[in-house]
């Protein structure tokens, strides 16, 4: 998203921009589940409106469970199942006396670690800032209208497993940005990790983007 809105609104200083795994607005569904991970904050008996640090506490069990929640819209459930299965922990390594099968568990170790290290305030609003973000609002929500302005070209990659941002999304852009004669090219990969796909190398992600960034 940032990507795309650096081209947006920077035209002359961006020759080139890759847009990965995003699209130009949040989705129905992607507010949705970032709104029950903030409610699981807000709900959070240390949250204290927000005003959690004057206490000297953190919320960090309503943390821990936002961060499971994302955890789980990250991943495809064919990597889910091929990783986890319903194998059962191993009782010698589970995190908690609750767990029973190794999903609990690395979620829980998830959300644990990253409750360890992250604002709360921070996770409200960075997810906030994501679900408000729309390339074309300036626009009247016409997307080709938004793109008009962009002199680089783009990259558009879309992930098959990633149900969070799906391919479809990625394409949207691409055809707003055909429209209006923008230099656009769109790939599609197989991917394994669902979202995260796009954080995952491979030997046709890296060719592809050498390619782009060498042309």
């Amino acid at each position: 998203m940032q990507a795309l809105q650096w081209a947006i609104s920077f035209p002359d200083s961006i020759e080139k921009s890759g847009i990965f795994a995003a699209a130009s607005k949040s989705s129905t569904q992607n507010i949705a589940m970032n709104e029950v991970a903030r409610e699981s904050i807000r709900r959070d008996i240390n949250f204290h409106d927000g005003d959690y640090l004057k206490h000297d506490v953190k919320p960090k069990s309503g943390l821990k469970t936002a961060r499971m929640l994302g955890h789980i819209t990250y991943l495809s459930e064919e990597h889910m199942n091929l990783k986890f299965g319903r194998k059962f922990q191993d009782i010698t390594s589970r995190v908690d006396g609750d767990v029973d099968f190794e999903v609990e568990n690395y979620l829980k170790y998830k959300g644990e670690k990253f409750s360890n290290s992250f604002d709360a305030n921070s996770y409200i609003l960075m997810t906030k800032a994501m679900d408000s973000y729309d390339a074309a609002s300036a626009f009247s929500g016409d997307l080709e209208k938004a793109l008009a302005s962009i002199k680089a070209r783009l990259l558009i990659i879309g992930f098959e497993t990633d149900w969070l941002y799906p391919p479809k999304r990625g394409k949207e852009i691409q055809l707003a940005a055909m429209n209006v004669n923008i230099p656009c090219s769109y790939v599609t990969l197989d991917g394994e990790q669902g979202h995260d796909s796009f954080l995952f190398a491979s030997a046709r992600y890296e060719n592809i983007i050498k390619t782009f960034i060498k042309s």
